[in-house]
């Protein structure tokens, strides 16, 4: 293995270390500062993230690779979204809840209205041709159209509750023992991923066990100082905070993923970019949204309430209050700050 190999590896943890010792050891930066450094380290630790996937799929069980490998794929955007609600469990009055809101739709805005179109122009301008699915990603889609559907309800009833983040879960934990029925395909990884791949297995193991708790310590000691800079930034560059979270966070966390899709696409691989950014979608749509509820109970001590402040239709917004069931509603993009 030489230098040249390493060199992705070497890349993303550099770019870590800066918001990784800003953290450990505080110092006074400007907010705009704080969130590129902070953005950085999550962006370089998404890229170790992926990788090590990638690979660890080689050696584990594939119904354990499915489940956990799913999880801590997407565990970046987990960790900024948990974090936003957490906060609004915290501060019912704030405009936590809003960002929250404002993460997840920018996450889902990325993959949908920039990566789906973006490798189906991809392909069609270098190959001439439609993208096909592979035939397995039926289920996703199966998956995915019933979550959507059941989605339907939430602002027509106006609210997303308890209950419903269990139906959400459930469609989640029925698609993850279906693909984990299916016979295990052997893919050789490609790019830095293959670097792993030439390890022996046991080598192979531990250098995957170490990237995944390097990286997941790097994504939870920066999701704090990235979201709060990020929506400090706003307010000092006097751009409304909801739609700078929206645009701008998700990129920290999904440009990974987005990035090897491209670059599967324009190998002439779209069937398997669509599909990983399909079945990212649907880990979205679905753990994620099943797991804010129960996370904003936990941090409000309760069982928690988001009602509406106004009644406009234009964006997807939410407010918190305390002793109810958890509930969203759609409203303009917050111009309040979080309570201190």
């Amino acid at each position: 293995m030489s230098l040249r190999d390493l060199r992705p590896y070497l890349l993303a943890v550099l770019m870590t270390l800066p918001g990784l010792a800003l953290r450990l050891a505080p110092a006074d930066v400007s907010p705009m500062l704080g969130a590129v450094l902070a953005g950085l380290a999550i962006l370089g630790a998404s890229f170790l993230l992926t990788w090590a996937c990638e690979v660890a799929q080689l050696d584990i069980p594939q119904a354990v690779a499915v489940a956990v490998v799913a999880f801590i794929a997407v565990l970046p955007e987990y960790a900024v979204d948990m974090y936003f609600t957490w906060m609004a469990g915290q501060h019912p009055e704030s405009a936590y809840s809003h960002y929250a809101i404002a993460n997840m739709t920018g996450a889902n805005r990325l993959l949908i209205g920039i990566g789906w179109t973006a490798i189906v122009l991809i392909f069609a301008g270098r190959f001439h041709n439609y993208v096909a699915l592979h035939e397995e990603k039926r289920t996703d889609v199966l998956f995915l159209g019933l979550a959507t559907l059941y989605a339907l309800l939430i602002p027509l009833k106006g609210s997303l509750t308890l209950f419903d983040g269990v139906v959400f879960l459930g469609i989640y934990v029925g698609y993850m023992c279906i693909i984990a029925r299916r016979p295990c395909e052997e893919e050789e990884p490609e790019g830095p991923a293959a670097t792993l791949a030439r390890l022996s297995r046991p080598a192979r193991m531990r250098t995957v066990a170490g990237l995944f708790l390097f990286a997941a310590l790097v994504i939870l000691f920066n999701a704090e100082p990235f979201s709060e800079s990020l929506v400090a930034s706003g307010k000092i560059l006097g751009i409304n905070e909801f739609l700078l979270v929206q645009w701008l966070a998700p990129i920290a966390s999904e440009a990974p993923e987005f990035i090897v899709a491209l670059m599967f696409a324009f190998r002439g691989n779209a069937g398997l970019a669509l599909g990983s950014l399909l079945s990212s979608k649907l880990n979205q749509w679905t753990l994620l949204v099943g797991m804010i509820p129960g996370v904003y109970a936990v941090s409000s001590g309760g069982t928690g309430v988001w009602e509406r402040r106004n009644s406009s239709m234009d964006s997807a917004a939410i407010s918190p209050s305390a002793n109810a069931p958890v509930t969203y509603f759609w409203g303009h993009p917050p111009a309040t700050s979080p309570a201190a």
